[in-house]
């Protein structure tokens, strides 16, 4: 029997699954982060093969059974580091066939089925992939941070209220709720421990700062006005960029255009400005399967083999 693994391993969480040919979920898996940019070629390696080999053992395959596709998070992004780990990585998990890749790549066989469109995602980073007509790839966005990239992301947004947290802090901006919310969110005693609760509690972690993402989507939903004017920002942002990969491929118009990752969790909040942003020439519609499943479709074709609608929409 054949059994199909796929993993989408993003910049804060990874998840894994593991499926028999015959239409069985045997294992689902949820792990820490693991971006190849942000936690290196050795730490990614050591995770995703410690996480399968446990699956593995636990049902009693063999990984020369196995069909597995990765998506990474940075994959790809720079070619000697993205080559070191795939070479660490088949060499952790030998007689596997893998297929490697983007996080986008399972993203958007996911989302689309397999079909011409594209997809942005939006978790912790963001990028955008588009498959055209004629079944090319492109891409646009995953830039990184470190450099004010990964725009319109749960990074991005969070990095944001807290730059707003600052300026009302100082009178540059004026003052909403975002001050006492955050203030009472974190038990901050003074504005300025908001320094000591990044840099000092945090430790500038990248996750971390993602999740202030939630809390300015809170202060959106409750119509606070700076938090609303960053929503709306990153809305821009993700139009440009899904606008960028429209005119690089060849895309029947209007594009269908779907998405994953965190920062959609919060609904019509970002799906709104981001529909009025991008206008006719796109149809925003909701993803058919999940990132991890896309995973599963690619990894049963890399066999041969196709998996049925039911099990993709338990993943």
């Amino acid at each position: 029997m054949n059994y199909y693994l796929s993993a989408d391993c993003g910049g804060s969480s990874s998840s894994f699954v593991l499926v028999s040919e015959d239409g069985r979920i045997l294992a689902q898996k949820k792990e820490g982060p693991c971006g190849l940019m942000a936690n290196g070629t050795d730490y990614c390696v050591r995770l995703i093969s410690n996480t399968v080999s446990r699956m593995l053992k636990k049902n009693g395959i063999h990984a020369e059974d196995v069909s597995a596709c990765f998506g990474l998070s940075g994959f790809g992004d720079e070619e000697k580091r993205s080559r070191q780990f795939l070479n660490a990585l088949f060499a952790s998990l030998p007689g596997m066939r893998i297929a490697l890749g983007n996080d986008s790549m399972i993203a958007i066989a996911g989302s689309l089925g397999g079909k011409s469109g594209i997809h942005i995602i939006c978790g912790t980073g963001s990028s955008v992939i588009g498959l055209d007509t004629e079944g090319n790839r492109v891409r646009t966005g995953g830039w990184y941070h470190l450099f004010g990239g990964d725009e319109g992301s749960a990074y991005w947004i969070g990095c944001h209220l807290i730059q707003e947290f600052t300026k009302q802090s100082d009178g540059r901006h004026e003052r909403t709720a975002v001050g006492p919310y955050m203030m009472q969110k974190y038990g901050l005693s003074n504005e300025h421990e908001m320094l000591n609760l990044v840099i000092e509690k945090w430790q500038c972690r990248r996750e971390k700062l993602a999740d202030v993402c939630m809390d300015c989507c809170a202060l959106a939903m409750a119509k606070d006005p700076a938090a609303m004017r960053i929503i709306d920002d990153a809305a821009s942002e993700q139009a440009e960029l899904i606008k960028a990969c429209q005119k690089r491929g060849n895309f029947e118009i209007p594009t269908a255009v779907s998405y994953s990752g965190g920062v959609f969790r919060s609904g019509d909040l970002i799906l709104k400005p981001l529909k009025e942003k991008l206008g006719s020439g796109f149809d925003v519609r909701k993803p058919l399967y999940s990132p991890l499943a896309g995973g599963v479709i690619l990894a049963a074709q890399n066999a041969g083999k196709t998996v049925s609608e039911e099990v993709l929409k338990q993943i």
